[in-house]
């Protein structure tokens, strides 16, 4: 499993465009974007203990889903290319 927590510094919400505040809003609501480091410190003090539970809630994946939806295009074959792209960049680091 892999758990991302994105940190936006204040400024970084105008760099984003108004159609998709909310759907960033929707993250930050469930603790996946976190507005400062303070904020995610005593997130994962708070949940390092339930971290399966917090990201497997009904919130956060909502929340997930909801933004991938609309922000992530997977192609239908994306196992196949995630192994591609490990299996290329691994001869690359060999061929060094």
């Amino acid at each position: 499993m892999l758990v991302s927590i994105l940190i936006f510094k204040k400024n970084d919400y105008d760099k984003i465009r108004k159609n998709a505040l909310g759907y960033y809003k929707i993250l930050e609501d469930c603790g996946i974007i976190k507005k400062n480091i303070n904020g995610l410190y005593n997130f994962i003090n708070c949940n390092y203990s339930n971290i399966y539970s917090w990201w497997f809630s009904k919130k956060v994946q909502n929340a997930k889903t909801v933004f991938t939806q609309k922000f992530i295009k997977i192609p239908k074959c994306a196992v196949d290319k995630i192994i591609n792209f490990f299996y290329l960049n691994e001869k690359k680091n060999y061929a060094k």
